[in-house]
């Protein structure tokens, strides 16, 4: 799709936003007279999860208030959002390239306030421990620990004391007895195994 920047509008953006519609738009260079001179890239609109393609970077800021991302660089496809770093920080209005780029893990539609970046213990089907964001964890088709977490192997027995098999597999609410809510569970599941 291609738009004239003449009519595209900041107040666009904010409505936008506010609606909490998802805009994409792809500015051609030299689509009119009045066309940047110069390298044009991408530019990321804070508040209304937009990213323009195409224009230079004082149009970015100056007529959108946005983030130039940089000579050469698209929107890719994707809109912008929260960059989530290995420390758990935040780096906000970044397009996917450049959150990879950075080496953190993007999340689209959202800005820093509403992303979860914390890090903690995720235990694979292999039973190895890694340290991922939970949605991270959950995309590699793990278990995550939360906050408290923490990968080590501390009873030195050769696996991650956070991806263990409990030593009481029959206790299967976990409650450390193995009572009559066990028996119940085991009851609910009784008959051919699927």
């Amino acid at each position: 799709m291609s738009t004239s920047r003449s009519l595209i509008a900041p107040s666009l953006w904010i409505l936008a936003g506010l609606l909490g519609l998802n805009l994409m738009v792809a500015v051609q260079p030299g689509a009119e007279a009045g066309s940047p001179e110069g390298p044009t890239g991408a530019c990321c609109v804070p508040g209304a999860n937009a990213c323009i393609d195409g224009i230079s970077a004082d149009e970015c800021l100056f007529a959108f208030g946005g983030l130039y991302q940089g000579d050469g660089t698209t929107c890719g496809g994707a809109s912008c959002g929260a960059c989530c770093m290995p420390d758990e920080s935040c780096v906000d209005l970044t397009s996917p390239d450049v959150c990879t780029a950075l080496g953190g893990s993007f999340e689209a539609d959202i800005e820093c306030p509403a992303a979860s970046c914390e890090v903690a213990a995720c235990c694979l089907a292999d039973a190895s421990c890694v340290v991922l964001r939970d949605a991270d964890c959950a995309a590699a088709g793990g278990v995550w620990h939360g906050p408290d977490g923490i990968c080590g192997d501390f009873d030195q027995n050769g696996t991650d004391d956070v991806c263990e098999t409990p030593t009481c597999p029959h206790d299967v609410n976990g409650d450390g007895i193995i009572g009559i809510v066990d028996f119940l569970d085991l009851l609910g599941h009784w008959g051919p195994c699927p």
